[in-house]
């Protein structure tokens, strides 16, 4: 476990650092117990609970961003994807039943007058999410891919494609790092003349870190998820996305070494704490700190998750333990 976790607001008698990890590398262990033994019932147990997962750090992830749907138009759309299924944005109606609430929810996002094209938009936003975390997820963990550019540019296009932005009604700069200079929060990014440097500087660190964390038996899989999060977004690679992606490339590497997704974004409490974080990393005199920050704050959120993945499988564990002693 890495030494540098922080507390975002240290409660008068919070659980340490370390009783987190130890008891969330616990649960680790047993889901990687649960995947070898290949027992049906269980890794079903384990899928359908990533699956749901998937979609719910979906939804947060464009709640963040004020982008995307409701959960319940959110999760439907996710599933569909995920089957392989290939979801038309257009398919859309305003009889629909949800069409009212998305019309709400969009209001509520600041836009004003929203009318079908803003619905497609939405219902977009959620396809192409999902497209590029299957993506990306696929490509880290079935395929045991490294952190590449091409990884990066490939989910970028697919998270953007055909998602217009102000300047670019053709959504040319998906997969594309921007030829302009960018400011977010009173920050200044990079130069956009030294976007490659930079990235290639952030890809080769990061693989080199694994490396010896995996040499070494010294992985922590939240840390290295806030690393390669904070890290990125500090070069602001892309015109628009980089909140996204950067969540993308975190869970990748969750789901990678830890065995589950997150969700940021879903509560309003959640979002401004991951907001303050990402002010805090904004000053080079704070960045270590926020680091830590958002090192426990994944911590947190993947210990809750795990919490709730280990109570399935007990209880899956005890409906197959009922309907064996019936057998009997």
């Amino acid at each position: 476990m890495d030494s540098n976790y922080r507390y975002y607001s240290k409660p008068q008698q919070p659980e340490t650092h370390d009783v987190i990890f130890k008891r969330s590398a616990a649960i680790i262990e047993e889901i990687r117990d649960v995947l070898a033994s290949e027992e049906e019932d269980l890794v079903n147990v384990y899928a359908d609970f990533t699956v749901e997962s998937m979609a719910h750090l979906i939804f947060g992830s464009n709640m963040q961003e004020k982008a995307g749907m409701g959960l319940d138009q959110t999760i439907k759309l996710c599933h569909r994807v995920f089957a392989g299924e290939d979801v038309d944005p257009e398919d859309c109606d305003p009889r629909d039943d949800w069409y009212q609430e998305q019309i709400e929810l969009l209001v509520k996002h600041g836009i004003e007058e929203p009318d079908q094209q803003h619905v497609i938009r939405s219902r977009r936003e959620v396809i192409q999410h999902a497209k590029a975390l299957k993506h990306i997820t696929d490509k880290a963990l079935l395929e045991d891919e490294q952190l590449s550019e091409q990884l990066i540019l490939d989910t970028h296009r697919i998270l953007c494609e055909n998602i217009a932005i102000e300047g670019d009604e053709e959504g040319h700069y998906a997969g594309t790092y921007r030829d302009v200079n960018v400011m977010a929060g009173g920050t200044a990014f990079c130069h956009h003349n030294t976007i490659r440097y930079h990235m290639d500087i952030f890809i080769d660190d990061f693989n080199k870190d694994i490396e010896n964390r995996e040499n070494t038996k010294h992985l922590d899989p939240f840390y290295l998820a806030a690393d390669v999060c904070q890290d990125f977004v500090t070069i602001h690679p892309f015109r628009d996305g980089n909140g996204r992606m950067c969540r993308l490339l975190a869970n990748a590497f969750l789901i990678k070494y830890a065995g589950i997704v997150i969700s940021i974004g879903e509560h309003d409490e959640d979002r401004k704490q991951y907001l303050d974080i990402a002010i805090m990393a904004g000053g080079p005199e704070r960045e270590e700190e926020a680091r830590g920050t958002l090192a426990r704050f994944f911590l947190e959120k993947a210990d809750r998750t795990l919490r709730k993945l280990k109570e399935k499988l007990q209880e899956a564990r005890r409906g197959l333990g009922s309907v064996s002693h019936t057998e009997k």
